[in-house]
């Protein structure tokens, strides 16, 4: 939806679908209808070449899909993956002219990864060196020529198989791996923000929303921008229900602290002697 509504040039979006309600199907093919300049269509995951030790050691299989895109869609030189988890507020067009430079891939760097791991030490246990930078794999402008040509698809699904034991982040560290050190063109951060770890002097072109997620915590950065496309959009009495029952279970798990603390409170108070709850928890 904010893709459509920023992008003037013809969008086709593609759904790797590994699942996805009919109902679900409909309703984004619904959606899609409202824009004359937009085509969607449905992939499903028997279309790719997944490795089955991929797909057993790590069960959302779904994010390995970008890996397959080169091949899935031979007819294309050049080819745009964006998370789901993510809102484009500007044309990205403007991608498609800048282009890889010759690099494989083109992408931003991780400005979220300091808050997860010790990026030094990360790199390091990957076996990267230290002047790489290190991206995220959120969006990535992809010369499917380049991939098919080098194998790039094999090539990564076996360094996320070889290197599992090491890897935090299954599907993008073996990316990271592969295209070390600064293999991949980068791009501006504007193209990939994620609010709020960090500050842009441009407006954004994608925000990613990471942590925290504005569908739960709808007041985080960038929240008030979701939630207009949200409402906008026919999933909208979903993404409310959704929201009421994440609260829900928030507010169910502060009790459960508040009565466990008050249990153990009081069994401290009833070991030395004082008036309390006798009874250890």
């Amino acid at each position: 939806m904010s893709i459509a509504e920023h992008t003037a040039a013809p969008i086709h979006v593609h759904v790797f679908d590994d699942g996805v309600a009919p109902r679900r199907k409909a309703k984004l093919l619904r959606l899609a209808s409202r824009y004359r300049h937009v085509d969607l269509t449905f992939h499903s995951f028997q279309q790719m070449r997944f490795d089955a030790c991929l797909t057993d050691w790590y069960p959302t299989r779904a994010i390995f899909a970008r890996y397959f895109i080169a091949e899935l869609f031979p007819e294309y030189a050049l080819a745009l993956y964006l998370d789901v988890d993510m809102i484009v507020e500007a044309d990205v067009a403007e991608l498609f002219e800048l282009g890889t430079e010759g690099r494989a891939v083109a992408a931003c760097p991780d400005m979220g990864l300091g808050r997860v791991v010790d990026v030094d030490q990360h790199k390091t246990r990957l076996g990267i060196p230290p002047e790489h930078c290190y991206f995220n794999n959120g969006l990535l402008l992809i010369d499917c020529d380049q991939w098919r040509r080098e194998g790039i698809a094999e090539a990564l699904a076996r360094c996320a198989i070889e290197r599992r034991a090491d890897v935090v982040f299954p599907s993008q560290d073996p990316m990271n791996i592969y295209f070390a050190p600064n293999a991949q063109r980068e791009l501006p951060q504007y193209f990939n923000f994620m609010p709020p770890h960090g500050d842009l002097l441009e407006p954004p072109v994608v925000m990613h929303f990471c942590w925290p997620r504005p569908w739960f915590q709808p007041r985080t950065m960038g929240g008030e921008r979701y939630w207009g496309y949200a409402r906008r959009s026919p999933f909208i009495g979903e993404l409310r229900w959704r929201l009421q029952q994440w609260r829900l279970e928030q507010v169910r798990k502060r009790a459960q602290r508040l009565a466990q603390g008050m249990r153990e409170f009081f069994w401290q108070k009833s070991r030395h002697g004082q008036p309390g709850l006798r009874t250890k928890p």
